[in-house]
């Protein structure tokens, strides 16, 4: 499970919370396409965002170390 963050170049953030389902199966994820970024919530939703467009993304990961 992650927090992402996305600064696009224009200066802007867009923020992806950390979401999940019951059970824990699925979760905020993101991956990555020629030429994208994919962030999917758990809800199965996805966002893609052009590489040209991005400065920087954050990934905060939110795993307990037990």
């Amino acid at each position: 499970m992650a927090h992402i963050i996305v600064h696009m170049k224009d200066g802007t953030k867009q923020d992806y919370p950390e979401t999940f389902t019951a059970g824990g199966s699925w979760h905020t994820c993101i991956h990555y396409e020629e030429g994208f970024a994919v962030i999917e919530e758990a809800d199965g939703s996805q966002t893609a965002i052009p590489n040209m467009d991005i400065a920087k993304i954050d990934i905060e990961n939110t795993r307990r170390n037990w």
